[in-house]
């Protein structure tokens, strides 16, 4: 059999009969729980400790026979199970720290020697529904008496244990006039805490004086109006100070306003000028003035502009030492086009001069020194008889080393693309970059820049098949127009016109020139280059 001892909308609990119905008479005969002696039968409860129908942690539930304690459970999740032996008068209280105790009488008397040697099934209480100790009531008082009796019935499923309806409906009928009562009490205390805390956040501290001091009569007990009230008490003080600091705070902002506008006047009068270096420290200084003002941070990105536009028209200058060799080169070129090959390589030299890491002027000197080079005079050759020699003894000459051919293809993308991948491994692809140049009848210069991350390792690898005999690739750490650059890398004509580097990049950059001879051919003609870099896969 089972039965619930539940809770009505605050509070209120009344009892449940829900009865599992089985045929007692059938089991009875069965035999299959009889028993030889009848004072041998015990009857187990169980059940849990709920609040408002929800298992209750750390609630105890002690068993009184008479004024000593049969068994006390600390249950962790509300749930209790115990035994109860015949002919007993027991108290069953119900308990947790800060709420109410409830107790159930459960007498094991009266049971007839015939019907106690066939047993009793569990006796279930499905849920004892506790509540938190009420402040103002005495509803404690009240609870001193069992809010249940349970005892045996011989009427009830033919002999069993059941609750006593009647005397559960006198004892909820008194618990009713005190949650009403509660409830009005809370009802009125939450409605002047509900209008002392809008006045207390208008920070009108006299009308939230008085609405706390009201709630405090009605529970003397809560702590919160009388924090509150405290609370008022130096929030009235805290507000003398803060009127004081006000005045002061107010005087001190009115100086530092005029001090600003005074170094704002300076600043602008600067930067009208154009006199960045001067006007930029005065907005600085208006600017941690004042934090929130934004023109002086207005002006300083307009300065700030100025200067980077300054800076970027200065780089975009060429050098002169750049114009001074370009002028040597196009010299050199034009007395090298013209035979004039002393002139030329006096130009070459003084080209060197200028810019010694350049490898075009390095290999039109040694073109002109091949040109000037005196030819062999032809020796008289005596011819002589042969001796007989055995053929089969002696190896024949080596055949000579083929010439080295520079061959220069026709402009292929894709195809010269497909070429330096081939080179790729085991570095992961990061790009490619195709150069498409008109040939002209003096000397070039082409530099572009690759982006790289700083500490990175690449690879680069760069193929001139289709560029002009004489073409010259220099990888370098930095842009031309630096002294001390590094370079990484050269590719110049051979048999095998494609090449590959592995480097670190130190600036962020690669730079790549390419020296590019000047064309005697057809006019109208042109080369072009791809270049090809991946990134080391450090996973």
């Amino acid at each position: 059999m089972v039965y619930r001892l539940m809770k009505q909308s605050t509070g209120r609990y009344f009892i449940y009969k829900s009865i599992i119905c089985c045929c007692l008479f059938l089991f009875f005969a069965s035999g299959a729980i009889a028993q030889d002696k009848s004072s041998s039968w015990t009857i187990e409860v169980k059940g849990q400790v709920t609040e408002n129908d929800k298992k209750l942690p750390g609630a105890v539930i002690t068993v009184y026979d008479g004024n000593s304690v049969a068994n006390s459970i600390n249950s962790s999740d509300g749930k209790f199970d115990f035994q109860l032996s015949p002919e007993k008068d027991y108290v069953l209280t119900f308990s947790k720290g800060g709420y109410i105790t409830k107790r159930i009488n459960f007498s094991t008397k009266g049971v007839p020697p015939e019907r106690g040697k066939y047993g009793f099934s569990p006796f279930t209480i499905e849920e004892v529904d506790i509540f938190p100790e009420i402040e103002g009531t005495n509803v404690d008082e009240i609870l001193q008496q069992p809010v249940a009796k349970i005892g045996y019935d011989p009427k009830f499923h033919n002999g069993d244990f059941t609750f006593d309806a009647q005397y559960t409906e006198s004892i909820q009928n008194m618990l009713d006039k005190i949650l009403e009562a509660k409830r009005a009490l809370d009802a009125q205390y939450k409605k002047l805490i509900g209008m002392a805390d809008a006045e207390f956040q208008k920070k009108t501290y006299t009308e939230a004086k008085t609405n706390y001091t009201a709630a405090l009569k009605l529970k003397p007990n809560e702590q919160y109006p009388k924090d509150q009230l405290a609370a008022i008490e130096k929030a009235l003080e805290a507000q003398k100070l803060e009127d004081e600091k006000n005045a002061q705070a107010l005087a001190a902002k009115k100086a530092l306003e005029n001090q600003y506008d005074s170094v704002i006047k300076l600043a602008d009068a600067a930067y009208n000028r154009k006199d960045y270096g001067k006007a930029r420290p005065l907005y600085s200084q208006a600017s941690i003035m004042l934090p929130n003002r934004r023109y002086p941070k207005d002006q300083m990105a307009l300065i700030d502009k100025a200067l980077a536009d300054q800076k970027k028209a200065l780089q975009n200058v060429k050098p002169k030492t750049d114009v001074q060799y370009d002028s040597v080169i196009k010299l050199a070129d034009a007395a090298f086009n013209s035979k004039d090959y002393p002139v030329a390589k006096s130009q070459y030299n003084a080209a060197l001069q200028l810019k010694p890491s350049r490898q075009y002027p390095r290999q039109q000197l040694a073109a002109i020194n091949r040109l000037t080079a005196p030819k062999p005079k032809k020796d008289t050759v005596v011819k002589v008889a042969p001796k007989p020699i055995r053929h089969d003894s002696v190896k024949p000459p080596p055949p000579p080393a083929p010439a080295i051919h520079v061959e220069v293809l026709a402009c292929n993308i894709k195809g010269m693309s497909d070429s330096c991948k081939k080179y790729i491994r085991p570095f992961l692809y990061g790009g490619v970059n195709a150069l498409h140049i008109p040939l002209r009848t003096s000397a070039q210069e082409k530099e572009i820049n690759i982006p790289a991350f700083t500490g990175e390792r690449y690879r680069i690898i760069i193929d001139i098949s289709a560029m002009p005999q004489g073409t010259t690739v220099v990888v370098s750490d930095q842009d031309n127009t630096h002294k001390k650059r590094k370079e990484f890398y050269t590719l110049g004509d051979a048999a095998r016109r494609i090449g590959f580097i592995d480097a670190v990049s130190k600036s962020g950059r690669f730079f790549v020139d390419y020296e590019i001879p000047p064309n005697t051919g057809n006019a109208g003609a042109s080369g072009c280059a791809v270049i090809m870099f991946g990134y080391e896969n450090n996973k």
